[in-house]
């Protein structure tokens, strides 16, 4: 919907896993690097733990998508709604081996059939386990087993433990012993921080044709990763609702106050995270104070904007004033001095003014500051003590530049 109202290719905050979009942020990378070493090694368990929504699916679907063309042959299995007593049997089918019998014995035949066949072509074998912090004790020590298949004793099974946190406490049970002694490596996908928050969201607009439709004001990010808890899929969630509402309400910039009533809208809904709920009011309250601080500071600088051009229009307007009161006395002094040397000029200027004043000021200006030329009149009539207002001193300087511009021109 709104990605044809902004001219992107596609939809960017998508909440099924889209590898394509990935953002690779440091603990994502770390446990990128630990899956591909698993995979050198060939042996043993790798264990990747994280908060639902941080991005285990995505790095698995990336792995898989990665090893495509290799010598390995993966096998996926999900956990959130598997009986122990169903392991084998899902992993048997899996792996695409077809049978209807029932029994374990033949089932673990079968398996090892296969995988000697693949080691025979050259092929390894990798079974990643999905949500596994949902597996009994009994089920995870059925998949130890799996891993003490060998052939020239060499392991044909490899295992990914992929789950929620609450499989390190599973695995780190006493009656887990010997697997845990078998895991290779660990590694926990860590939530977003505020920077690498802003970083993901810039890096999926950008990778779907973002030209900065909508500007995303910088102060949202921060309050998109504490309302999403630097979650993923809750950021995505959040800025997907966010450039719906820019739609339909025609935003081309969203700020405080557009995040704010898509977070309202959203906590209405209760589809915010549950742990966001006991602090709502206050991370509200946040926004409404930061966008009183921003709405303020933006006053402020068009009242000083508004006063500086107040100011530069009156010394406008007042030059205009000076230029016409020192045209106005060049009008009626120019008949006395044209065609006289400059010192003449000079001379009959000061005794001028002397004379006639500038508007209601009396001037006494010495007589023979006509020999200090014109610099030097202006340079005496800048420092001089005399009691001359700016404007008077102002308009004699453009007096002066009328006199000497008119010399200049009766030479050429």
């Amino acid at each position: 919907m709104y990605e044809e109202f902004y001219n992107l290719r596609e939809e960017p905050f998508r909440l099924s896993p889209d590898s394509r979009l990935c953002y690779n942020h440091t603990t994502y990378k770390k446990a990128k690097s630990y899956m591909e070493y698993a995979l050198h090694r060939g042996e043993g368990f790798i264990m990747i733990t994280g908060k639902p929504g941080t991005g285990k699916t995505t790095l698995i679907n990336e792995i898989t998508t990665d090893i495509l063309d290799s010598n390995v042959v993966v096998a996926t299995i999900e956990c959130s709604q598997l009986k122990a007593d169903d392991l084998l049997r899902s992993t048997v089918y899996r792996f695409g081996l077809e049978g209807a019998t029932d029994h374990k014995s033949q089932l673990l035949n079968n398996l090892e059939n296969y995988l000697v066949r693949l080691r025979r072509q050259d092929k390894r074998a990798v079974l990643i386990v999905d949500e596994a912090q949902a597996l009994s004790k009994d089920a995870i020590e059925e998949l130890r087993l799996l891993t003490n298949l060998q052939h020239a004793n060499t392991p044909l099974l490899q295992i990914f433990l992929i789950g929620q946190e609450e499989l390190l406490t599973l695995v780190h049970s006493p009656q887990l012993q010997q697997l845990h002694q078998r895991i290779i490596a660990t590694c926990s996908l860590d939530t977003l921080n505020e920077e690498q928050t802003e970083e993901y969201i810039k890096y999926r607009l950008e990778k779907v044709g973002w030209d900065n439709n909508p500007v995303l004001d910088s102060s949202i990010f921060p309050f998109i990763q504490q309302f999403s808890l630097g979650v993923p899929r809750w950021i995505n969630l959040i800025c997907s609702r966010l450039l719906l509402q820019g739609m339909i309400e025609e935003h081309t910039h969203i700020g405080l106050s557009e995040f704010k009533s898509v977070i309202e809208g959203l906590a209405k809904e209760q589809l915010l995270p549950p742990q966001i709920q006991s602090i709502q009011s206050v991370l509200l309250k946040k926004i409404d104070d930061q966008y009183q601080k921003k709405t303020n500071g933006k006053k402020k600088t068009i009242l000083e904007k508004k006063a500086s051009q107040s100011k530069k229009q009156g010394e406008a307007n007042r030059r205009k004033r000076h230029e016409k009161a020192a045209k106005a006395l060049f009008e009626e002094i120019n008949p006395e001095i044209n065609n006289k040397s400059e010192k003449l000029k000079l001379k009959g200027l000061i005794k001028f003014l002397n004379d006639k004043g500038v508007g209601d000021c009396e001037l006494n200006l010495p007589e023979d500051l006509s020999k200090l030329g014109e610099r030097g009149i202006l340079a005496w009539i800048q420092y001089s003590q005399e009691e001359m207002t700016d404007e008077v001193k102002d308009i004699i300087t453009i007096l002066l530049t009328m006199v000497n511009e008119d010399q200049q021109a009766t030479r050429h």
